[in-house]
């Protein structure tokens, strides 16, 4: 394959933000390229700096497979055998503690991969083999159940079993699916995007083990269904029968099931 050279050059307000950074604003974060657990030496770990994550270049390059080599001249060259990119002295960001770091936004913008991010646990997911990949860590979980407002879009979701599917419906008269999903959870105060590839795009955070209340993505070239998860690995949907409770594990929705995201 012919090789493609280009430069990477980051944007002044993203230097400004990375360069010198004081170590008591950082808060620790994980990287998992495709389904394994990055390890970092202890002084160049990724961190949270404000909203936007800093990785050390090094590390995640190497974890990519790209090689890194610093030029005398100060530039960074990254190469696979495919791609090469050079960075300038000036592109770099460096740490309190001397180590070359970028910003997490760098692999997905100039490497081209995918990269999902998981709050509840400052975890970035890069899904360097074209998959989505789920999170290897996971929240722990509360004491208690705080889960008043899934109760609730479960109990209305299940009050309009039955209402007729509807192309483009968005009332009782006929749901299709991102409408039905959109009224249960718009009358519980819950705003979402009209389609189901907008909210699956857009919405909450991806998790790999869907609780009651989340919702259900489906498709076979891409998200085309929704519907919200009720626990027994069931859901809720709006289809071709209406309103209707059906199975993960059907061979129909089963081979079609896309992954899962929590919105509440």
């Amino acid at each position: 394959m012919k090789k493609m050279y280009r430069s990477m050059v980051l944007s002044c307000a993203v230097l400004a933000s990375a360069i010198a950074l004081p170590v008591v604003s950082q808060a620790a974060v994980n990287v998992q390229v495709n389904d394994n657990l990055v390890k970092f030496n202890s002084d160049a770990k990724p961190f949270l700096y404000g909203s936007r994550v800093q990785i050390p270049l090094r590390t995640v390059s190497e974890n990519l497979g790209f090689d890194v080599q610093w030029k005398e001249s100060g530039q960074v060259l990254l190469s696979n055998g495919e791609k090469n990119i050079v960075l300038g002295s000036a592109e770099t960001a460096t740490s309190a503690k001397g180590k070359t770091f970028v910003p997490l936004r760098f692999v997905s913008e100039e490497l081209g991969i995918d990269v999902d991010w998981f709050g509840k646990v400052n975890l970035a997911v890069v899904n360097a083999d074209g998959t989505t990949n789920p999170p290897v860590l996971h929240p722990v979980k509360a004491a208690y159940d705080n889960s008043g407002l899934s109760d609730k879009i479960l109990k209305s979701a299940r009050s309009y079993l039955g209402v007729p599917y509807k192309w483009g419906g968005t009332t009782t008269a006929g749901f299709d699916c991102s409408g039905f999903i959109n009224y249960i959870f718009e009358k519980n105060g819950v705003s979402l995007p009209r389609t189901s590839s907008q909210m699956f795009k857009s919405s909450g955070e991806r998790t790999a083990h869907p609780e009651p209340g989340d919702l259900v993505f489906f498709g076979k070239s891409g998200v085309d269904h929704v519907g919200v998860y009720i626990g027994n690995n069931q859901f809720i949907s709006a289809s071709n029968n209406g309103v209707d409770v059906d199975s993960m594990g059907s061979s129909y929705w089963g081979s079609r099931y896309i992954g899962a995201k929590s919105v509440i």
